[in-house]
């Protein structure tokens, strides 16, 4: 009598395979990522930079699809292969201060055809965007009411980007008779004075230069500076002669 033998689906391939390696064969080896940029866990990521990974094999680009390469929160772009490394370069900067979370899907395969073994995930968190904005240029400086030895100084503050926020110091710079007007080419050389912090923008600014010698004209001017170093333009340049 012949009998039947079942073999479970499993089974059924582990003796595949057992036949493979007997012929020679080997079973298939998964492709692996290597390596990410940003790196997992990553932080203070530049809001510009592109998300690529590089993986053990090189790649077949018609893998690589909007719903095998992506990031979270959903981010457009395109994606770019070239050998063993693949790039999403996303098509405006990245959120500040976001954590992504960027997914390679299982399908993803080489030009073996050898796909990841699983879905590949990673997350990195973008810094903050570094502020290139200068403090607006101050337009109001006025001198009045000089004796022979002072002349009062008053103008409203500017802000820390533009006209808003609070920038972090003045410079403000004075010359006198034939050195003025005070320019962008000879401000830095004029004579240093010193001021008080700024204060929020559109407040009033008072300080009273002292020292001054009598019956001369001098000229003044400003510049403004935010916390990150960014200088305003100059400001429009006030003039005063002290009393005899």
């Amino acid at each position: 009598m012949n009998s039947i033998r079942l073999v479970q689906p499993f089974s059924l391939g582990l003796a595949l395979a057992a036949s493979l390696v007997a012929c020679g064969g080997a079973a298939p080896t998964p492709l692996v990522v290597v390596s990410t940029v940003p790196s997992s866990i990553a932080t203070n990521v530049p809001v510009e930079s592109n998300v690529s990974a590089t993986f053990s094999s090189v790649l077949d680009p018609s893998t690589f699809t909007a719903t095998t390469f992506f990031l979270s929160p959903s981010v457009g772009g395109t994606i770019q292969v070239q050998g063993a490394v693949a790039t999403f370069k996303h098509a405006t900067a990245l959120q500040p201060n976001t954590q992504y979370t960027v997914k390679l899907a299982r399908s993803i395969a080489d030009a073996n055809g050898n796909e990841l073994a699983a879905d590949h995930l990673w997350e990195f968190t973008t810094g903050a965007i570094p502020d290139s904005i200068p403090p607006a240029k101050v337009t109001t400086l006025a001198a009045t009411g000089p004796t022979s030895t002072t002349v009062d100084l008053t103008w409203t503050a500017v802000g820390d980007n533009g006209q808003f926020g609070t920038a972090a110091s003045y410079t403000l710079r004075s010359a006198s008779g034939s050195s003025c007007p005070l320019t962008a080419n000879n401000f830095a050389s004029a004579t240093l004075i010193t001021t008080g912090a700024p204060q929020a923008t559109g407040s009033a600014e008072a300080l009273t230069v002292t020292g001054l010698n009598s019956n001369t004209t001098y000229c003044f001017g400003l510049t403004v500076t935010d916390a990150a170093g960014n200088v305003s333009a100059l400001s429009n340049i006030a003039t005063a002669k002290t009393l005899p």
